[in-house]
């Protein structure tokens, strides 16, 4: 197994204040809303038996999460902030990026637990 490799601060190397005030800028994301439930708030009965997101939302019903389980702003690489920053990361770690983002999420917002997934795994 390999070990995390500290890298240090790299904002002498990249210049982040671009993506900071892309962010500070909510009319430039992408508003996500996520809902879960019915309209009774019952988990989802039209998703398939036995499927990751039929168990996850049976999860999240049992452990008293409400819709939306997620309402925040989703800012992608290209379209909302300079991509360079995941080619100087992949540099950086030596890795090949096959999805990145930044979310905003406000204060006081949770987020449940899940996992992100785009249809190419």
């Amino acid at each position: 197994m390999k070990m995390a490799k500290h890298i240090g601060n790299i904002s002498k190397e990249f210049d982040f204040s671009g993506i900071i005030k892309s962010i500070l800028d909510e009319s430039n994301g992408h508003r996500d809303i996520v809902t879960v439930f019915d309209k009774d708030g019952n988990p989802r009965s039209d998703l398939p038996e036995g499927s990751f997101l039929r168990k996850l939302t049976e999860d999240l019903y049992k452990a008293g999460y409400k819709d939306p389980v997620w309402n925040g702003i989703t800012y992608y690489p290209y379209t909302h902030f300079p991509e360079d920053i995941v080619y100087f990361l992949d540099k950086k770690f030596g890795t090949i990026c096959t999805q990145c983002w930044i979310n905003k999420v406000k204060p006081n917002a949770g987020v449940a637990p899940h996992r992100d997934w785009d249809d190419r795994e």
